[in-house]
């Protein structure tokens, strides 16, 4: 499991009421998003930092939970290995397909990184993006596309971004929702086959209504 993945869904638990997610409450319109957010550590344009006013935190009743990052590993990979480059944090999680003023909100309290996503859909896919990274602020709205990587860019920090639709294994494996505590694995009854109904007889059964046939009969 990729650093940090864990901590972050800790740190927002306080924050988004969501509801626990049931694989028969899931639609083929669910979304899995998946996203990395890394510090530049190159030389840039921007050297000093701003007070912004705080990012209010925004609160959804819409369903979201937390899923295993699948889309992006090259690139987490990648960014690992450079010196370039520092990742702040890599998650994934996925969420029903709402209008913007429904949608799931994705809230990051960190030291050095704080601010929302949120992905919605009207008759096209969208992502907004509130982020400040120590003093550094981003403020995105685009229009995105399915299954396409997406980036963000800021002299001192940047976010990559995949949407695809949420696989049916996806949806039987959640390891739970954002929820105030760990959410237990839905209990699901073992299936005891009826027996099918059968107009033989079993032998040594005797089935009222059915007349046994003498042992010394011809037939």
């Amino acid at each position: 499991m990729p650093r940090l993945f864990t901590r972050f869904f800790i740190a927002v638990l306080t924050v988004i009421p969501v509801t626990l997610l049931t694989i028969s409450a899931a639609t083929a319109k669910d979304y899995k998003v998946e996203a990395i957010i890394v510090q530049n550590l190159q030389e840039s344009v921007a050297h000093e930092s701003y007070q912004y006013p705080e990012i209010d935190e925004l609160n959804s009743e819409a369903l979201a939970w937390q899923l295993e990052p699948s889309m992006l590993i090259e690139e987490y990979k990648k960014l690992e290995e450079s010196e370039d480059y520092r990742v702040i944090e890599y998650f994934s999680w996925g969420q029903e397909s709402l209008p913007v003023s429904e949608a799931a909100v994705i809230n990051l309290i960190e030291v050095e990184l704080n601010g929302w996503i949120k992905v919605y859909a009207r008759q096209l896919l969208f992502v907004n993006l509130e982020l400040d990274f120590n003093g550094y602020r981003m403020s995105e709205k685009r229009r995105i596309k399915l299954d396409e990587k997406h980036y963000f860019d800021h002299p001192k920090f940047a976010v990559i971004m995949q949407v695809s639709r949420l696989e049916q294994p996806e949806l039987e494996n959640e390891e739970g929702a954002l929820e105030g505590t760990a959410s237990e694995s839905p209990v699901i009854p073992e299936l005891v086959p009826e027996e099918p109904e059968r107009d033989y007889i079993q032998p040594g059964e005797s089935i009222e209504g059915v007349q046994e046939i003498p042992e010394d009969s011809p037939l």
